[in-house]
């Protein structure tokens, strides 16, 4: 038997935004690095997703899963009104780095069932060895942003193992 799945899975944040209240202006969240202090500079991005696709011949299951993470604007509406690159860029450098350019990564998968209680698997994350963007402003990490991009700072991986069921 030969079976293909296929599956995405996509956010798009149209809207984040917090009315502190007492006629203060509102502070809109969505692609920026905000809300800065409660997310520790690691920002909302507009969209996030991953494609995973497998295809099983018999007991191999062969998996391939790609991720996605949009750029994200260098600003917070939390730690000031300009939201510009010329005057709002946390790093302070206008329109340079501005952006947190969008990263793509993607993980390999295997798994042989050899019988019902029995299985080996195999594991490569982040096979293109992306690297993570640049992201000068964030606090979370040093010059990257770990919720996001932490597969780019890894780089890739390799597992490999055994199921037992009993």
């Amino acid at each position: 038997d030969i079976k293909f799945t296929s599956r995405l899975d996509m956010n798009y944040l149209i809207q984040y935004d917090l009315n502190p209240g007492g006629g203060a202006k509102v502070q809109k969240y969505a692609g920026t690095l905000g809300p800065y202090e409660l997310s520790s500079g690691a920002g909302t991005p507009r969209v996030r997703g991953n494609w995973q696709n497998t295809l099983e011949i018999g007991r191999l299951a062969l998996t391939a899963t790609t991720y996605y993470v949009s750029r994200i604007k260098e600003v917070a509406a939390d730690e000031g009104d300009d939201l510009s690159c010329a005057g709002g860029n946390l790093y302070g450098t206008g329109q340079n780095f501005c952006y947190v350019r969008r990263f793509i990564y993607a993980d390999l998968g295997a798994q042989l069932q050899v019988n019902p209680n029995f299985s080996f698997n195999m594991f490569v994350g982040n096979f293109t060895n992306e690297k993570a963007p640049i992201a000068p402003a964030s606090y979370s990490g040093t010059n990257y942003l770990p919720t996001w991009h932490i597969a780019g700072v890894v780089g890739r991986t390799f597992r490999a193992g055994a199921t037992f069921k009993f």
